[in-house]
């Protein structure tokens, strides 16, 4: 019987160690906001300087997997037989991932994100003719700090033909990632609130209300005016604060 070398033998299986040590290392870190990073800081995958045309993994919703098109904090333009993932990153904020399957658009369409309030955004997509239609749902991603109880929180979107929100059914709320997950065919304005936007309240003219920011506002026929100093909340005697969400008072312009 041959001798084992009880040197070598134990150098061996502290290399294979090492090894998967070294290889479940990597794939946790490049994965996810890592991953994103480094992409962007060398130019792949869109970085700030435009999108990748070119096939790229990317960790999806899906899964690892290859897709056509992916942009970081830049607009990404599909056309019928690609798909695409989206990045947005929000300032103070987290971020807005997209993904787009293939054949979810008919024609050629450039998607964006942009914030338009507390835990409020709006997804754009343009197309070369007409009006864009969906025809398979895309996946949004919102990672944003949520709290540890999530059962009042809902997803709305902003009927545009109706002027009212309505509330979105598929949707998923992971706390351990600080992520909303998105289903939907839908494009346009979404908001995240533990309120009912459904029953989002009408006010009167001269009502003052207090957002959720703490800013004060005047409700006119007009619209809505921001008191910025005390001397002029007290020029106008206010009996009565009604505190409000300030995703109440997006349909009043300011004036």
């Amino acid at each position: 019987m041959k001798k084992i070398n009880a040197k070598k033998f134990f150098s061996s299986i502290l290399r294979s160690a090492m090894l998967v040590f070294s290889i479940i290392f990597l794939t946790s870190f490049l994965s996810g906001e890592n991953l994103l990073k480094i992409k962007a800081a060398f130019g792949y995958g869109g970085g700030h300087g435009g999108p990748s045309y070119s096939p790229i993994i990317q960790n999806t919703p899906m899964g690892l997997r290859v897709v056509d098109v992916s942009a970081i904090n830049y607009p990404m333009t599909l056309a019928a037989n690609q798909e695409g993932f989206y990045t947005r990153e929000i300032k103070g904020d987290g971020r807005i991932d997209l993904f787009v399957s293939k054949k979810t658009v008919s024609q050629k369409v450039t998607f964006d994100v942009a914030k338009t309030g507390v835990n409020s955004f709006n997804v754009i997509a343009n197309g070369n003719t007409g009006d864009v239609v969906l025809n398979n749902e895309i996946i949004i991603s919102y990672y944003t700090a949520l709290p540890a109880n999530v059962s009042r929180l809902h997803v709305y979107h902003f009927n545009e033909n109706t002027n009212n929100w309505e509330q979105v059914s598929k949707v998923n709320f992971n706390t351990d990632a600080d992520r909303v997950t998105i289903y939907t065919t839908k494009i346009g304005r979404f908001a995240v609130s533990a309120l009912d936007l459904n029953q989002v309240r009408v006010f009167k003219s001269d009502t003052f209300v207090k957002d959720n920011r703490g800013r004060i506002y005047r409700i006119t026929s007009s619209g809505k005016h921001h008191i910025r100093t005390i001397s002029e909340f007290k020029s106008y005697r206010v009996k009565k604060l009604i505190k409000v969400d300030e995703l109440e008072l997006e349909d009043y312009p300011n004036v």
